[in-house]
């Protein structure tokens, strides 16, 4: 084996060990949360949901106070008074499980931005959806990290799941939804319009 094969083979050697470690930790990270709400109420270290640091937003808006679940985070509803001040919500639901929960495993992570991100993704969507007549109250929305693996290395797939008031849901990338928020917030208007194919259509008839 010449010295570029070398150098080429410790390289994937190196990435896959990196790879492998992240992996490592997003899943001791998930172990740690399981035996927690496994333990006996009041055992040291146990608790239901973590609440991420309350922090404030490049626009000034508080972070919302999130509750976070085996690596999801419930986003409660945006609100504007009368003043026209912009806050979140102290009520929030359980989260929204991500569409494809029952299809992957999921390697579920949060970091020290995942508030912030989540924070801005839910008053992006929210204010889209004041735009188009709808209430961001009837909408129930989670964010979650993924992190996926590949052959070369690693990245993380950051995501929103949106469920509209009838029911149905959705995932979104959530750093396209800050991009265009107004294309996810017509999704979820078509959704609850039915005018969003969720089915294969039907195969167009033979010709003669």
């Amino acid at each position: 084996m010449g010295p570029a094969a070398t150098t080429s083979a410790s390289s994937e050697t190196a990435e896959s060990v990196s790879f492998a470690a992240e992996v490592s930790t997003a899943v001791q990270a998930q172990e740690a949360a399981s035996e927690a709400r496994q333990a006996p109420p009041g055992s040291p270290g146990t608790a239901q949901a973590a609440v991420a640091p309350a922090s404030v937003l490049e626009s000034g808006i508080p972070i919302a106070n999130l509750a976070v679940v085996d690596g999801l985070m419930a986003l409660p509803a945006s609100k504007v008074d009368a003043a026209g001040v912009v806050s979140f919500s102290d009520e929030h639901s359980p989260p929204v499980q991500p569409m494809s929960a029952s299809n992957l495993i999921f390697n579920l992570v949060t970091g020290p931005d995942s508030a912030s991100m989540a924070s801005e993704c839910r008053l992006a969507v929210d204010n889209a959806l004041r735009e188009i007549g709808l209430d961001p109250r009837n909408y129930r929305m989670s964010y979650w990290e993924e992190l996926v693996g590949y052959p070369g290395g690693s990245f993380m797939n950051r995501c929103i799941t949106v469920e509209t008031p009838l029911g149905h849901k959705m995932d979104f990338n959530a750093d396209l939804t800050l991009r265009s928020p107004h294309v996810t917030a017509g999704g979820l208007q078509m959704l609850d319009l039915g005018l969003w194919v969720t089915a294969s259509p039907e195969p167009a008839p033979a010709r003669a």
